[in-house]
């Protein structure tokens, strides 16, 4: 018989994570919100769309070479 085992996990930081927002679109109608459960509210038995957005702008590039030259 396999035991499991299980890893625990600790968080590092308190500070809230909001990081994203969301635009929801139900029949051309936009809605923008910064609450998930607002999000699962909005699409509840609707057909919609959810665009997740996000509020940090990173640099995506360190160096100017491609791949993994």
């Amino acid at each position: 018989m396999i035991t499991p085992t299980y890893q625990s996990f600790t968080h590092t930081s308190d500070i809230p994570y909001d990081r994203h927002y969301y635009e929801v679109v139900i029949n051309g109608k936009k809605h923008v919100t910064e609450d998930y459960n607002e999000v699962r509210q909005l699409c509840y038995n609707t057909e919609s769309l959810v665009y997740v957005k996000d509020y940090k702008k990173t640099k995506k590039r360190v160096s100017d070479t491609k791949g993994f030259a």
